[in-house]
């Protein structure tokens, strides 16, 4: 059996985990971080392991920092401060969480963030819909690539589809009949799609509804080596 895109994804490697499929762990910023420091005690190894080291902020963070992304310079131990390469958009504050990984061969738990949805990481934060109510996007594959993503309910038939663009022809319709959680909804092309989440009773009884959203990359996502797996199905 092929699976199918959305059950393929590529994972975070670190040399710090012990077997593949563990969690990267959620780190948490102290007092006093600026644009280009970031203080944490929650990390305990010694200085100069973290140096290259690229992480990001979580969904629990600052808004302008969920999904940032961000590359380190060095890690000093004897301060508890990691200093990295370019300014944050704002400066971290204590509770912040980011999680952080340094290149190795060991696969974590981590899928690596795809397209962001008009400006926000879906995966950390989903993305609700205004039109067409009860429905999230909780990821969109990179195989969309950037620009305008329509998304298209039928409340008739109660069906979604996508297009990239405002015109065209859509991909095929996925047909709701309950609740759903990371739902896979192709483009036209069956490479890329997006995932949602639909509470059906919030969806509306009649007519039709679109929404658009602007799909970009993330930017600062370095990754040193990555392996891919099938998630389980």
């Amino acid at each position: 059996m092929i699976p199918s895109p959305d059950l393929l994804g590529l994972y975070y490697p670190s040399k710090e985990l012990a077997s593949p499929g563990n969690a990267l762990p959620d780190r948490v910023v102290g007092t006093s971080s600026t644009l280009l420091n970031i203080n944490t005690s929650s990390l305990t190894q010694v200085t100069d392991y973290w140096n290259g080291a690229v992480g990001f902020f979580g969904g629990s963070s600052t808004a302008a920092l969920r999904g940032v992304t961000f590359h380190v310079r060095k890690w000093d131990k004897a301060t508890n401060r990691l200093l990295i390469t370019s300014p944050l958009p704002v400066s971290p504050v204590a509770g912040d969480q980011f999680k952080l990984f340094v290149g190795g061969k060991t696969a974590s738990s981590q899928e690596v963030l795809a397209m962001k949805v008009s400006g926000s990481q879906p995966e950390l934060n989903g993305v609700a819909c205004t039109n067409i109510t009860g429905v999230t996007i909780r990821k969109a594959s990179a195989m969309l690539g950037e620009g305008t993503l329509s998304l298209y309910f039928n409340a008739t038939t109660k069906a979604l589809s996508i297009r990239m663009g405002t015109t065209g022809d859509y991909g095929p319709e996925t047909i709701l009949a309950g609740n759903a959680t990371a739902l896979p909804i192709y483009h036209r092309d069956l490479a890329g799609f997006i995932l949602v989440d639909v509470v059906f009773a919030s969806l509306r009884p009649s007519s039709a509804y679109t929404d658009t959203f602007t799909l970009t990359t993330p930017k600062g996502n370095l990754i040193p080596n990555f392996e891919g797996y099938v998630r389980p199905m």
